[in-house]
């Protein structure tokens, strides 16, 4: 599959950008960078695919699994160090039914961060740091 974006140039450091999927958007470069405050930046936009694919992969991997999952929240933190992101920190924290099911949740996360798209096309170092409750019944 082939994915398009488009971006046109508002003048300064902003634009616009339009998906595929009909999603669009401001986006400019950070604030500290002489662009604009309260709309997206490519970097905000990086870790937010980051995350958002990282979570698609985790929900198909736990459902092969067999596990069921009460709830989940993902943080992702990218340490940038001028000319490129050294490090990119994912933490989710992963509530999952069931005694004993720790280690399975926590294979299921290390085989999103391998299997989805976004997460396997970046260079930097990814570091998997999960936090996961298990709750039984």
């Amino acid at each position: 599959m082939i994915y398009v974006n488009r971006s046109t140039w508002n003048g300064g450091s902003s634009g616009h950008t339009v998906c595929q999927n009909g999603a669009e958007m401001e986006f400019s470069s950070p604030p500290m960078q002489h662009g604009k405050a309260g709309v997206m930046t490519p970097e905000d936009a990086l870790m937010m695919a980051v995350n958002t694919g990282f979570q698609i992969a985790v929900v198909r991997e736990m459902e092969k699994a067999g596990l069921e999952m009460a709830a989940y929240e993902c943080r992702v933190e990218g340490d940038e160090n001028g000319s490129a992101f050294s490090l990119i920190r994912v933490m989710p924290k992963v509530t999952v039914c069931g005694a004993g099911t720790e280690e399975k949740a926590k294979s299921c996360l290390s085989l999103a961060l391998s299997s989805s798209p976004i997460t396997a096309s970046i260079k930097s170092e990814i570091a998997l740091e999960p936090e996961i409750v298990t709750i039984g019944y």
